[in-house]
């Protein structure tokens, strides 16, 4: 008799462990901001009302677009390079493409992944600026925000000494400062 125990393994539990921190660390900070906390439960909508009340929702929008487009050309470099044998064999002779024809096509690919990858990168270090500025933290705290956003989150979930100040209208100090 065949054994059909579903086993639950360390490396699924480290895979889904993240997303249960980062739901968890949104709640407190949704709560701090004075936001129903049940909204962090739902993965993109969360981060949407994140930069909402952050007021950089055009950097979700920005990130979103290219993190789909960023999706279309790693599958693209992955089909290639996995199947591009056939192609370059193909089933008959009249549908083979060349060899420099699939080598432009993975370059291509490769660039638009490159480049996809960079700007995602930019602009979610502007979407962590813009959240950091709103609990009132620094550029520093943006960049940990970007590149470990787990533990910055947790950071600022629990942490007594951030609070949310919304965002910070830089003009009407300049204004005040050409009153004085």
């Amino acid at each position: 008799m065949e054994n059909t125990n579903i086993t639950f393994s360390f490396t699924d539990f480290s895979s889904i462990l993240p997303g249960i921190l980062t739901i968890v660390a949104l709640w407190f900070i949704f709560k701090k901001a004075n936001v129903p906390a049940w909204k962090s439960i739902f993965p993109v909508y969360n981060s949407y009302i994140l930069c909402k009340i952050s007021h950089c929702v055009k950097y979700f929008v920005a990130e979103l677009l290219i993190n789909i487009f960023l999706v279309i050309p790693s599958a693209i470099v992955v089909l290639v390079s996995s199947f591009g044998f056939l192609f370059f064999v193909g089933p008959s002779p009249d549908l083979a493409i060349t060899f420099e024809q699939l080598s432009a096509f993975f370059c291509i690919a490769l660039v638009v992944l490159i480049v996809s990858g960079i700007l995602s990168v930019v602009v979610s270090f502007l979407k962590s600026k813009e959240i950091a500025k709103s609990f009132g933290q620094s550029t520093g705290f943006a960049i940990g925000l970007t590149f470990l956003p787990v533990v910055f989150l947790l950071i600022m979930a629990f942490s007594n000494d951030i609070q949310y100040i919304g965002q910070i209208d830089e003009s009407a100090f300049k204004a005040f400062e050409d009153d004085v």
